[in-house]
């Protein structure tokens, strides 16, 4: 009886493992695909947002010496599909371009922020913000920011499982920047 347990346990573990392999296969050549002539056309729109962080999200911040940072605003209640699509890809934008990542969970209840955070395997660090959302006057949650040292919003993107193309601009402009300028997320 013993031996069957420990044979189910590990063919499920070996499940488990290839398909967390095919996931991140996937997400590798989603960003393989992408083209720097696409990102410099993408350069050329007008979609620079120009909102500035409140100075208490900033405070947040105040440690780090860094010229840009990638933030996610999150709430309980927001799409399952989508921060399962967004966090993986977060984690590897910021190891591909050396970008701070960070993450700001618009309630008060640390408890369920934890939860969350645990649920989608988030590595980076959170924040609790609760009045974010209306401080950005952001339509709906999950949202990636772009944002420089000084707490200028450069690009925001709202993810999308079923519109992927979406995060391949984002991240095309964001690597445009980053690249272009000679400039990484840290000092």
């Amino acid at each position: 009886m013993r031996v069957k347990i420990q044979i189910l346990l590990i063919i499920a573990l070996i499940f488990f493992n290839f398909v967390l392999i095919l996931r991140h296969v996937k997400i590798l050549k989603f960003v393989s695909s992408l083209d720097m002539d696409e990102a410099r056309m993408i350069l050329e729109e007008n979609s620079i947002s120009g909102e500035i962080l409140p100075g208490d999200v900033l405070n947040l911040f105040k440690n780090e010496k860094a010229k840009y940072f990638l933030i996610l605003v999150f709430r309980a209640g927001d799409c399952p599909a989508c921060l399962d699509f967004i966090v993986p890809l977060l984690t590897y934008w910021g190891d591909s371009l050396n970008v701070n990542i960070f993450g700001l969970y618009a309630d008060n209840d640390t408890i369920r922020m934890k939860r969350i955070t645990w649920l989608y395997k988030i590595k980076f660090r959170v924040f609790s913000d609760p009045d974010i959302v209306n401080t950005l006057s952001l339509k709906r949650t999950p949202c990636v920011l772009f944002v420089t040292g000084r707490g200028a919003v450069v690009y925001s993107y709202f993810p999308d499982y079923l519109k992927p193309d979406r995060g391949k601009k984002f991240f095309l402009k964001v690597s445009a920047i980053l690249r272009g300028n000679n400039l990484s997320g840290q000092n």
